[in-house]
């Protein structure tokens, strides 16, 4: 007789746990399956494996839900669906993305936007997307770096992005295969081609999430300035030869 494989023997624990039929699990459905003994795993053993006989007699079955709610849960929903727990049981981690915003300007923008612009101007924005402890940006070359200790200084403000599946190798990768043949200093534009467009891309390639418009356009739109179009070359010069942090990959 042919043994169940690992994918069968997870897929029934799913819907074990899903009484409701509906694809999702609750904290409700995943506390009683710590309570009968039929979920082992969490993420307070080692790597996120089986937790030993003695905790599980000692914890509360529905402090193990919430932290294995927590860990699977991708979008804060607070249900787990079948995707999210197999992601979980194949050793994926879910890891927050979030990307640092630099003005360039120091605040300067935001006080002469209004005159020269004609509307307010928070900052003229660099940007770097951190993820595994690290930040990548784009100067010229793909860099990372201790986070918000890149040669930009101290971010002026941090926007949570989502949550990621992917590996940082995987990320490694995907920059060296993908990012280093586009992003790079013979191409590097402050207007097409900058480090908004860098953080864009891997955003997306990380979340499905992107940068907002706003800050991806915004340098087009300066350039209808007399004064930023004598600028760009230098900006060119400036934003495109970055040294600092480690070549990313």
């Amino acid at each position: 007789r042919r043994q169940p494989s690992a994918l069968e023997e997870l897929q029934s624990m799913f819907e074990s746990a899903d009484i409701t039929g509906v694809g999702q699990l609750d904290l409700e459905g995943i506390t009683d399956m710590y309570s009968l003994g039929l979920w082992r795993f969490g993420p307070s053993a080692p790597g996120g494996g089986v937790i030993p006989d003695e905790e599980l007699a000692r914890r509360d079955p529905e402090d193990l839900a919430r932290e294995a709610l927590q860990a699977m849960d991708l979008d804060g929903s607070g249900f787990v669906t079948y995707g999210e727990f197999m992601a979980y049981c194949a050793g994926r981690r879910k890891q927050q993305v979030v990307v640092h915003f630099y003005d360039l300007t120091e605040g300067v923008a935001k006080a002469v936007s209004p005159c020269l612009f004609g509307t307010p101007v928070e900052g003229l924005w660099h940007t770097g997307v951190v993820v595994y402890g690290k930040e990548y940006f784009f100067g010229g070359e793909i860099f990372y770096d201790k986070p918000g200790e890149t040669a930009f200084g101290l971010p002026t403000k941090a926007l949570r992005i989502g949550v990621t599946l992917r590996r940082q190798t995987e990320l490694h990768d995907f920059i060296v295969d993908e990012l280093r043949p586009i992003f790079n200093r013979e191409v590097y534009d402050i207007v097409y081609r900058n480090c908004n467009h860098f953080s864009d891309t891997l955003c997306l390639w990380l979340t499905g999430k992107r940068l907002s418009t706003e800050v991806l356009k915004q340098p087009e739109s300066l350039m209808n300035l007399p004064m930023a179009q004598f600028m760009r070359p230098l900006l060119n010069r400036w934003l495109g030869n970055i040294d600092g942090g480690d070549e990313g990959g």
